[in-house]
């Protein structure tokens, strides 16, 4: 065969595979974990509840996770020791831009029966029941946000813990996940002192805090703007924060934003008074290295603990 024939030929094959009819695979196991939700039907419809931004909606939630690690079937999602979770939850879709992908990124609560929270060890990671449901957008490789959560880690900070798995959501397949720890205060996750409402001089002030430069999307109101970068409080939450814990923490970053402007490096005043410096530069060279397009303006954290400086990440 010549080489136009064999060209000829390869286009033939290519034409046949792209216009012949192909069967869709049908999900029925993974070696991965395999994360089953099912809304509750909706009282005013009779329908399930949609996943909406906002409010959650109430849902149930299996994990088929065989614990000898073999392979995982939707046929075990009754077999009660290969459940890693079986009980309620309340879901929504979460984030920005993310949104507008057809494989949205869910953020749940798991729950008890009668609704309150309920501090649960989900795939070894340590209780609580804040959650999240990365869906990997924009990453066609799938991986860059688990090696960079892994990788800060290892440099000794703290990034969300995560375990890949399938999802199904009412029969219907999502498509790979990472279920990951959502970023809050606690002793497990950001371990600073967790503010109270009475926390309002001196050094009770000071601390804990977590705070975020994002887009401006669902119902977190911006605490204040710098420059165009609008900054949301995250911990306190934004209807729980003081008149005066806001103030504090606002004249942190105002006034390191001074100090930056002017160039002062001074130790007493300048720029490395208010910052812990490794932390923004272990940020800096993740946010680099993995080519974060939201770094340093969006999907942004900081985080502050009582008496301490203001870290990054």
């Amino acid at each position: 065969m010549n080489s136009i024939n064999k060209r000829i030929f390869a286009l033939l094959i290519t034409l046949l595979w792209v216009l012949l009819p192909v069967k869709a695979q049908t999900f029925s196991s993974s070696n991965l974990p395999v994360v089953l939700i099912t809304t509750d039907n909706n009282p005013s419809t009779g329908r399930p509840y949609v996943i909406v931004d906002e409010p959650k909606v109430p849902a149930s939630m299996k994990i088929i996770y065989r614990p000898d690690g073999t392979r995982n079937y939707l046929t075990d999602q009754n077999t009660t020791e290969y459940l890693n979770y079986n009980g309620k939850i309340s879901i929504e879709i979460r984030g920005s831009s993310s949104q507008e992908l057809p494989k949205k990124p869910y953020a749940l609560t798991t729950v008890t029966i009668n609704g309150s929270n309920n501090n649960v060890s989900l795939l070894g990671m340590p209780k609580e029941n804040d959650w999240v449901l990365n869906s990997l957008a924009f990453d066609p490789s799938l991986m860059r946000d688990y090696l960079a959560y892994e990788l800060s880690r290892r440099m000794g900070n703290y990034s969300p813990r995560g375990q890949y798995c399938e999802v199904m959501i009412n029969g219907e397949y999502r498509g790979l996940y990472i279920l990951l720890e959502k970023i809050k205060a606690d002793d497990n996750r950001v371990n600073i002192t967790k503010l109270s409402t009475t926390d309002n001089s001196g050094e009770m002030v000071t601390g804990g805090y977590i705070t975020k430069s994002d887009k401006t999307t669902g119902n977190d109101p911006v605490a204040w703007y710098l420059g165009d970068a609008a900054f949301i409080h995250h911990s306190p939450k934004p209807e729980e924060v003081s008149a005066q814990q806001n103030s504090y923490i606002r004249k942190v970053f105002t006034d390191l934003n001074t100090a930056a402007s002017n160039k002062n490096n001074s130790l007493t005043n300048g720029v490395p008074s208010f910052i812990d410096i490794p932390s923004f530069v272990d940020f800096m060279v993740i946010s680099e290295l993995f080519s974060n397009p939201d770094a340093y303006q969006f999907s942004t954290f900081f985080h502050k603990d009582r008496n301490g400086k203001l870290r990054a990440g």
